[in-house]
């Protein structure tokens, strides 16, 4: 009996516990690229933002080099309403010229202000995982609800930035914030 006892304990210290936390954020981080990839899909820009019907969706992630590779592998191949998907990195000298999806992680909260304007002028869906996203001139903020990734709304933030949200992704959210942000 006790000899089965140690056999167990030993098997135990094998998952040492920083693994288990390192699998729960890389889950995360895969529901937020596919999040991502699937918002693309319900959201209307105004036809300026696609010159011509070649045009790629460029989905363009600051402040999570792990969540953009995740996603670079998720799209390959894939396509949003008939146009191929690029995804790339988005660095503080980058131009929002050309993106329609910008992701702004954790490390980059104190840069959201800034690019919720820049991005409203150019109609790109901002998305972020930045505590009170949505405050902070996002469109879409992610939230941990019982440890699950779910998304707040803001219709006010999208209205500003020229898109149409569809009533499929306003029925999956959270919630939906009608005024402010």
């Amino acid at each position: 009996m006790i000899r089965w006892l140690l056999v167990g304990c030993s098997l135990l210290s094998l998952a040492p516990a920083p693994l288990r936390a390192q699998d729960k954020g890389d889950l995360e981080r895969r529901v937020k690229a596919a999040f991502l990839y699937k918002f693309a899909g319900y959201v209307e820009w105004p036809a300026a933002c696609f010159p011509d019907a070649a045009t790629p969706v460029r989905i363009a992630v600051l402040g999570d080099e792990r969540l953009r590779a995740e996603l670079a592998t998720m799209v390959l191949g894939r396509t949003v309403n008939g146009r191929p998907v690029v995804v790339t990195a988005y660095s503080e000298d980058d131009s929002l010229e050309g993106v329609h999806v910008l992701f702004v992680g954790r490390s980059e909260a104190a840069r959201l202000g800034k690019l919720s304007d820049d991005a409203r002028k150019r109609s790109v869906l901002l998305v972020s995982d930045v505590d009170r996203a949505l405050d902070q001139g996002s469109v879409i903020g992610f939230v941990l609800n019982r440890r699950r990734v779910r998304f707040d709304i803001s219709l006010a933030a999208a209205s500003r930035s020229g898109l149409s949200l569809s009533s499929r992704l306003l029925s999956v959210a959270r919630a939906v914030v009608t005024v402010g942000s």
